[in-house]
């Protein structure tokens, strides 16, 4: 958003994770020609003022910039939080019996669709937007893909035969998920975990879609059609993917809250409860996450709990659960096969919390490995790479 006012022009940009373009912290003039002031708003922005031919250019930068931090500068440390909480019941889910571990997966869902707002705004074209996605998801993927699969041929009896995967599964996995598996080629995912990447890429695809066709500031309103028109044609009998789409719509619909588009903002997230209830009314049945109350109750601590992480800043105490957040992705991946494969090498039964605790930390150290020397170092790269062309504001 830019204001001009008497020959000033106010670059109210957003931290990269809310969709704003990635600042640099050096200084990009010097002496009296630039100065930083000493403003903060509540997220914890400041505003830098760089003199130009046009005037004085006033850019929002972080508060982190100025000092060290373990999280990056650009990142929302309550959006981080929210994933650290939705890895953390995933994983004890897995590990510990803890019930419902796939509300933790729904919660990611509605985090996904708050960033992706933010993502779709600051991109150019829906090439730029896709090669982001890609660039954010595929190195990680990769990197776990060939570990995973080297795992269970190297030690297969400790793994059910039917989730060892062979390595033409291994990577038709990073050509099926981009795609949407156009081909409709049969292939054993690496890990079970996988299956909420097919559902990513669906939203992904569709945000990519209405990019295309020139619909980008009507993206929260087109989703909100696709999905009603695709439950008018649906079956209960038949489960389908769309009744994850109101987590991702209510996504959107905190991030259209949060840019002033309020009556939008409403409406989406008026779609996303009608769709949910409707699934449950109608007998809706989903084999990867029963549909229920419970996950009604989901949708709605989600919306609350975006809106709050958006608006107000993470108390300090909270910044471990953030690092967490921060490698969520890598752990997801990671964290399921793997961890039976270990747990029975181990002989840990659910009722062994000790051995299990210790495994997940070694899970969590695992994937803190992954994002420092593969996930972060390969982001831009891969996604200039597929974009065709070096981008304006990377914000992956």
């Amino acid at each position: 958003m830019l204001h001009r006012t008497a020959g000033l022009q106010l670059h109210l940009g957003l931290p990269r994770e809310l969709g704003g373009p990635q600042l640099d912290s050096r200084p990009r003039l010097h002496g009296p020609r630039a100065t930083v002031l000493g403003f903060h708003s509540r997220f914890g922005l400041g505003l830098r003022s760089v003199k130009t031919g046009k005037g004085i250019q006033l850019e929002r930068a972080t508060r982190a910039q100025a000092g060290s931090s373990i999280l990056p500068a650009e990142r929302s440390v309550g959006i981080d939080c929210l994933r650290g909480i939705a890895i953390l019941w995933v994983v004890a889910y897995h590990f510990l019996g803890v019930p419902a571990g796939t509300n933790g997966v729904l919660l990611f869902f509605a985090i996904s669709g708050y960033c992706i707002s933010f993502s779709t705004d600051s991109s150019k074209t829906a090439r730029e937007f896709y090669a982001k996605r890609l660039g954010r998801l595929l190195p990680a993927l990769a990197i776990s893909v060939v570990f995973i699969t080297a795992v269970k041929h190297t030690f297969p009896d400790m793994i059910d035969p039917a989730r060892v995967p062979s390595w033409f599964d291994a990577v038709y996995t990073l050509v099926a998920l981009p795609t949407l598996n156009i081909a409709k080629v049969h292939y054993i995912r690496p890990d079970g975990a996988f299956w909420s990447l097919e559902v990513e890429f669906q939203f992904y695809a569709l945000c990519a879609f209405v990019m295309a066709v020139g619909l980008r500031k009507h993206l929260l309103p087109v989703v909100c059609i696709y999905c009603l028109v695709r439950f008018l044609l649906s079956n209960p009998s038949h489960p389908y993917s769309n009744d994850f789409f109101s987590f991702f719509i209510v996504g959107l619909s905190v991030a259209t809250y949060q840019k002033g588009e309020t009556k939008a903002a409403y409406i989406g997230m008026t779609v996303a409860a009608v769709l949910e209830l409707s699934h449950i009314l109608l007998g809706y049945s989903q084999p990867s996450a029963p549909i229920g109350w419970s996950r009604f109750l989901v949708l709605l601590i989600s919306t609350a709990a975006l809106y709050a992480a958006s608006r107000y800043r993470a108390p300090a105490f909270l910044k471990p659960l953030a690092l967490v957040g921060l490698v969520s992705y890598p752990l997801y991946l990671l964290h399921q096969d793997l961890g039976t494969m270990l747990f029975a090498w181990w002989g840990a039964t659910l009722g062994d919390v000790l051995e299990r605790g210790i495994g997940a930390f070694i899970f969590l150290i695992a994937a803190y490995g992954v994002y420092v020397f593969v996930e972060r170092p390969w982001m831009k790269p891969i996604t200039h790479l597929i974009a065709g062309r070096r981008l304006s504001a990377a914000t992956a």
